[in-house]
């Protein structure tokens, strides 16, 4: 395991090439647990009685490559928890939704908000849109034009102009 300073926090902390982070700080030497964020290993570092949180994977990058805020980190294998150098790569935000629909095919769904299922029918709606059509012409809908309806969670209400099929 190859030892890295931090940028920024030289003399206190360092990271892994597999992406552990210990402390320098007290003149001893201490690995860091790391909470989880949305799946990402999180790690909390002091400096100047200031706290600041980062995640596993830009600590590796930051250390062992080279520091570039507008770009974005994938994992190539898609762990997110897998954050060895060999596993890293800079890439536009783009770059990096493209790859993830390639390798996953059926990643629209309920989780990422891009399709609904009707419970009732058990059909799956690509779009809020498609779900607005469909009732403006089934007759669910009183009529075509600005349609309102709330989202699952009740916390907001989205507006969708919808105009009736052409049959």
């Amino acid at each position: 395991m190859i030892w890295k300073d931090i940028p920024g926090y030289e003399g206190l902390y360092q990271v892994s090439n597999y992406g552990q982070v210990k402390s320098l700080r007290f003149g001893k030497e201490k690995i860091l647990r790391y909470r989880l964020l949305k799946g990402y290993e999180r790690y909390c570092l002091y400096k100047d009685g200031r706290q600041k949180f980062f995640l596993a994977h830009r600590l590796v990058m930051y250390a062992f490559n080279y520091v570039d805020e507008n770009l974005t980190i994938n994992h190539i294998d898609e762990n997110k928890r897998n954050n060895h150098i060999s596993n890293l790569e800079y890439c536009t935000q783009s770059e990096n939704v493209k790859k993830y629909r390639k390798n996953n095919p059926n990643f629209a769904g309920e989780k990422f908000g891009y399709a609904r299922i009707d419970r009732l029918t058990n059909l799956i709606y690509s779009s809020d849109r498609e779900i607005a059509r469909m009732m403006v012409n089934s007759g669910q809908a009183r009529s075509e034009g600005v349609w309102r309806y709330k989202l699952q969670s009740g916390k907001q209400d989205r507006f969708i102009r919808i105009e009736k099929d052409k049959e």
